[in-house]
């Protein structure tokens, strides 16, 4: 559904059956959800693999906002570009997540979209708190 402006709707949180979805920038909430939240999905930009303003990469911000967010033994599935070469931020931030964080991966997901594309997916989940 889009307004009569023309630009997209955002949708409003929802809550069903004791789950709440929240659509917001994770990096302004993460202080309301501190050592709450089970399971943690996240899109976040690729890191200059599209040809878009927005496609900066925050990995680092990701690890540290799901560190604050998760319950010891949650999960959260991170969504990540495969690069180009010489140029491969998601992976560059796999290879060293474990040793800059508390997080732990536990597998990476293959799945190609075309023959020329790919996409990645690893779930980590907080091990000791580093705070």
């Amino acid at each position: 559904m889009q307004p009569e402006s023309g630009q997209p709707s955002i949708p409003r949180d929802e809550a069903q059956a004791g789950v709440t979805v929240r659509f917001a920038d994770c990096f302004s909430i993460s202080d309301e959800y501190e050592d709450s939240v089970d399971l943690c999905i996240v899109d976040p930009p690729y890191g200059g693999i599209l040809a878009a303003e927005w496609d900066v990469a925050c990995y680092d911000e990701v690890a540290q906002f799901l560190q604050i967010v998760l319950k010891k033994g949650a999960t959260a599935y991170v969504w990540g570009g495969v690069g180009t070469h010489a140029h491969r931020p998601f992976f560059e931030w796999l290879a060293t997540v474990e040793h800059d964080t508390s997080l732990h991966i536990h597998n990476v997901i293959t799945g190609a979209r075309s023959a020329r594309t790919a996409r990645r997916t690893t779930t980590c989940s907080p091990g000791k708190s580093a705070r």
